[in-house]
C-alpha cells in the first residue's frame, strides 16, 4: 500500500500542530485554570494524546490522501458456443436428429465446458444474437451471415482471454462477405460442427431473379433470372412470371447438364401502375428434393411518367457533369443543365431543380431562387465555395451558416443512422465512410428542428453535429442542402472502392426521389415503404396538421390493416414529439392495405395506402452443405471439424490446449484514505478510550 498526498508535505505537520494545540487547550490550559494537581489527574495526559492524535488524523483526512492498491482478478478461459440459427441446416433429412438427439448431446456438452470455462452463447443467421442462457438452436432465421458473427467475435473479444469458439452449422451463407479472410482475426481455434447434408440431390431452383424495382408504365423492363439444376440432366420444365393473378411469361427451360446453371433473361409489360408482386415459377418435376426453392418473388413499382430535372449551376463545375451523369443514368429521370446567368426555362416544367453555388457571391441567382422558392419546385442546393450565406439563411431552409469569413473547410461525411426519412444500404454507409472530404463553408450551422441529417461533418476524428446532407422543406415543399462541392470526388471515388458507381448513384437517387415526391397537403399525412422485405419490422409514420398547418399529436390515431384474404387487424399509432409512429413488427409476405384515421376539432381525418411485404427464401436456394468451408475456418485457426456424432470431444479437445488457462489481471487503483474501514475503526478507538478515561474520572 502507498500513501499519495496532493498537498504539500508542510501541511502534514500543520495538521499534527492542529492536534496538539486543540488537546493542549482542552485539558493542560484547563488543568491550570483549576490549579489541579498532576499526580492525581495523571489520566489527563493519556486523554491529551489520543485527542490530539484524533483531530490530527481528523485534519490529515481532509486533505483528501489517496492510497494506491493492486487489486487482482481472475479471468476464466471463455468459450463462445455460436449455432446456425437459419432454416437451411433443419431443410435437410436429419433435421430431426438435430432437433433431439445432437441438441441433447450439445446441451451436455456445455454443461461440462461451464465448470471449467466462461461460457457465452450465442445464434447466428440474420442477425448475431448473445443468449442470456444456452438453448438449442431452432433454425427460424431467413438468411445467413457467417462474417458478421466472425466480426463480432473479433470485436467483443479483443483482449479478452478467448480460448476457443465452438460453430456449428452448414457452412452456407447467403449475405455477407467471405469468412474465410475473417477467421485468424478472431485470436482463437474455431471448433466446427459441421451440420447439414452434402449430398447431391435432385433439384432444381430459382437460383436468384434480378431487375429494376421501379419500371414506367408502358415500357417493357428485363428480369435476369438465374436457374439452378442438379441431377435432372435430360428433363425439361416451364419457367413462368405472374402478376396479379396474370401469367405475363412463359417459357421451356431444358436443363443439359446434371449440375446445370442457367441465366435467363425475361421481357415483361410493365401495363399497369402501382406496386406489382411479380412470380417467378419453376415447374417440379418428379423427383425434385424440394418445391419451396421453385418459386421466388420480386416487388416492382410502375409508375406513370419520368421526372423532369433542371441542374443550375453559378459556373461550369466538375459536379455538374458528376451530378448529370448519375441522374441521367436512370431511366426516370430527364436531365438538363443550365448556366444561372443564361437561364430562361419555366420553372413549371420540371419537377425538380438542383442549384449548385446558388445563391452565389456577385452573380444572378437570387431571383433564381426565389422564384423556384414560390413556384413551390422541389430543390436540392449544392453549396460550396462563394455562395453568398447571408442570402441563403433568408430562404428557409431550415438550415443557417452564420459566418463573418468567407472560408471553407474540407469535412468527411459522418452517416447519421437515426436518420429516417429514408435508408440506405449498409454498403452504401461503409462506402461514404471512406470517401473524400467535401469543400464546405465555415461557419456556425444551425439546424431547425424539422429538418433531418443524413451526413453530419466530420474533421479529422472529431464528428461534429454541423450537417454535411440534411434534408427539410421551404413553404411545404421539401428541399435538401448538400452543404458541400466535390460531389465528383465522391463518384471518383466510389468507382476506385467498389469498382462502379452504384453506390453514390443508389445515394443521389434516393435523395431525388425523397425530395421530388412531395406529401400531401392534407391535414392528415401518413408515410411507410411501399416494399418492405420478410424480417424487417413495418414502420409507418404519420403526421395531423392543425388550422396554421402546424404539425400535432394530441388525438389519438389507429391504423386499420388488412392483409390479402381481407382479415383485419387493429393498431394504435404512438406518439414521438409532435408526429405519430406505428412498428407492426414482421408481417407475413403478401401484399396489405391500410387505412389510417383520426378526429381533430370533430372533423374526421383519413389516409389509405398499400405496401408489399417481400418473401426471403434465401434458405431454400441452396441445401447442399459447405463442409470444405467449416473444415477451412477450423484448419486456418489451429480448431478441428468435428460431425454432430463427435460432439462428445469437444471439452477433452479444448482442455487439451495449453493456452486455454485462467488468466490475472492486476488493476491499480486510487482510494481515498477516508473510505479505508481500519481509518474509521482507529478514530472510533481513540475517541472511545477518551471517553472511558473521562467517564472514568467523572469528567461527563
Amino acid at each position: 500500500m502507498h500513501l499519495s498526498l496532493q498537498q504539500p508535505l508542510w501541511t502534514v505537520a500543520l495538521c499534527v500542530l492542529l492536534g496538539v494545540a486543540y488537546a493542549a487547550g482542552l485539558y493542560v490550559l484547563g488543568r491550570r485554570r483549576g490549579d489541579r494537581s498532576s499526580e492525581s489527574h495523571r489520566w489527563q495526559w493519556i486523554a491529551t494524546v489520543l485527542r490530539g492524535s484524533a483531530v490530527s488524523l481528523l485534519a490529515f483526512l481532509l486533505l483528501t490522501p489517496l492510497v494506491k492498491r493492486t487489486v487482482s482478478e481472475e479471468e476464466k478461459p471463455i468459450v463462445v458456443v455460436a449455432q446456425d440459427n437459419s432454416q437451411s441446416p433443419f431443410l435437410c433429412r436429419d433435421s430431426a436428429l438435430y432437433r433431439g438427439e445432437y441438441a441433447a448431446q450439445l446441451s451436455q456438452v456445455v454443461n461440462r465446458l461451464a465448470h471449467d470455462y466462461s461460457l457465452h452463447s450465442y445464434t447466428y443467421g440474420t442477425e448475431v444474437v448473445r443468449q442470456p442462457d444456452f438453448a438449442p438452436a431452432e433454425g427460424v432465421e431467413h438468411s445467413t451471415d457467417l462474417s458478421a458473427l466472425l466480426t463480432s467475435m473479433r470485436e467483443q473479444y479483443a483482449g479478452r482471454n478467448l480460448a476457443a469458439v465452438v460453430l456449428t452449422g452448414d457452412g452456407l451463407y447467403n449475405r455477407g462477405s467471405s469468412p474465410e479472410h475473417l477467421a485468424e482475426a478472431v485470436g482463437c481455434p474455431l471448433f466446427a460442427v459441421a451440420l447439414g447434408d452434402t449430398s447431391v440431390r435432385c433439384d432444381a431452383a430459382v437460383a436468384s431473379v434480378r431487375c429494376n424495382k421501379v419500371a414506367f408504365l408502358g415500357s417493357r423492363f428485363v428480369m435476369n433470372v438465374a436457374v439452378r439444376a442438379s441431377r435432372l440432366k435430360g428433363r425439361t420444365a416451364q419457367l413462368s412470371v405472374e402478376c396479379d393473378g396474370r401469367v405475363m411469361h412463359q417459357q421451356h427451360v431444358a436443363y443439359a447438364a446434371d449440375d446445370d446453371l442457367q441465366n435467363i433473361s425475361v421481357e415483361v409489360d410493365a401495363d399497369k401502375e402501382g406496386v406489382h408482386n411479380y412470380v417467378v415459377r419453376l415447374s417440379v418435376l418428379d423427383g425434385e428434393t424440394s418445391s419451396r426453392n421453385n418459386v421466388q418473388q420480386v416487388v416492382v413499382e410502375v409508375v406513370d411518367g419520368r421526372q423532369h430535372v433542371a441542374i443550375i449551376a453559378a459556373a461550369p463545375h466538375p459536379d455538374v457533369a458528376a451530378l448529370q451523369q448519375s441522374i441521367g443514368g436512370h431511366e426516370g429521370y430527364e436531365v438538363e443543365t443550365f448556366l444561372a446567368s443564361t437561364f430562361k426555362a419555366k420553372l413549371s416544367d420540371f419537377d425538380l431543380v438542383v442549384l449548385h453555388r446558388i445563391p452565389a457571391l456577385g452573380m444572378p441567382g437570387a431571383d433564381l431562387v426565389r422564384k423556384v422558392i414560390e413556384a413551390r419546385v422541389p430543390v436540392i442546393m449544392v453549396l460550396g465555395t462563394g455562395v453568398d450565406l447571408a442570402r441563403f439563411n433568408n430562404l428557409g431552409t431550415g438550415l443557417q451558416i452564420v459566418s463573418r469569413l468567407q472560408r471553407t473547410n474540407e469535412v468527411i461525411a459522418q452517416v447519421n443512422n437515426s436518420f429516417s426519412a429514408f435508408t440506405l444500404d449498409d454498403e452504401v454507409k461503409q462506402v461514404f465512410s471512406e470517401l473524400p472530404p467535401l469543400v464546405a463553408p465555415f461557419g456556425d450551422y444551425r439546424v431547425a428542428p424539422s429538418v433531418q441529417t443524413l451526413f453530419y461533418a466530420r474533421m479529422g476524428n472529431v464528428v461534429s453535429e454541423q450537417p454535411l446532407v440534411c434534408v427539410g422543406n421551404v413553404r411545404g415543399t421539401r428541399c435538401a442542402v448538400v452543404a458541400g462541392e466535390g460531389l465528383w470526388r465522391w463518384r471518383l471515388a466510389d468507382y476506385k472502392l467498389s469498382g462502379g458507381h452504384t453506390n453514390f448513384d443508389n445515394w443521389l437517387n434516393k435523395l431525388l426521389v425523397y425530395t421530388s415526391l412531395q406529401p400531401d397537403k392534407e391535414r392528415f399525412h401518413v408515410e411507410t415503404q411501399r416494399v418492405w422485405q420478410s424480417g424487417e419490422d413495418v414502420v409507418v409514420e404519420a403526421e395531423l396538421y392543425n388550422d396554421n398547418y402546424e404539425p400535432i399529436n394530441a388525438p389519438d390515431a389507429v391504423l386499420m390493416l388488412i392483409d390479402s384474404s381481407q382479415h383485419e387487424v387493429e393498431f394504435t399509432f404512438s406518439r414521438r414529439a409532435s408526429s405519430y409512429r406505428l412498428s407492426m413488427g414482421q408481417l407475413p409476405a403478401g401484399r396489405y392495405r391500410y387505412r389510417a384515421s383520426t378526429t381533430l376539432g370533430g372533423q374526421h381525418y383519413q389516409s389509405e395506402g398499400s405496401f408489399v411485404v417481400e418473401a426471403l427464401n434465401l434458405e431454400d436456394i441452396n441445401l447442399v452443405a459447405n463442409h470444405g468451408l467449416m473444415y477451412s475456418l477450423s484448419s486456418l485457426t489451429g480448431g478441428t471439424m468435428l460431425y454432430p456424432s463427435e460432439v462428445q470431444q469437444l471439452p477433452d479437445l479444448i482442455k487439451s490446449r495449453v493456452d486455454a488457462v485462467t488468466m490475472l489481471h492486476a488493476h491499480t487503483r486510487y482510494v481515498e484514505l477516508l473510505r479505508l474501514p481500519w481509518v474509521l475503526a482507529l478514530l472510533v478507538l481513540l475517541l472511545g478510550v477518551e471517553w472511558v478515561l473521562r467517564k472514568y474520572n467523572g469528567e461527563i
